[in-house]
């Protein structure tokens, strides 16, 4: 995971019937953006035009399984 000039990539391996949860948290834990995915491996490009620059945290989750990473944003 890492951010480009246009939002945060995601590369992940997440398969199964479940669709995956990625959540993206401002510092103090407030959720701020929310997507439902398919849960196909690849990579997925989310856009950050209306997060500030700053460290944001993305949360990850399928059924029981889930993962929070840290991603520093700057413009």
């Amino acid at each position: 995971m890492w951010s480009t000039v246009q939002g945060i990539a995601i590369e992940h391996n997440y398969t199964g019937s479940e669709p995956l949860l990625v959540e993206v948290l401002d510092a103090t834990g407030r959720l701020q953006l929310q997507r439902k995915l398919a849960a196909v491996p690849g990579r997925v490009l989310l856009g950050a035009e209306n997060l500030s620059t700053g460290v944001w945290f993305v949360r990850l989750a399928q059924g029981k399984a889930q993962e929070t990473f840290r991603v520093p944003l700057m413009r």
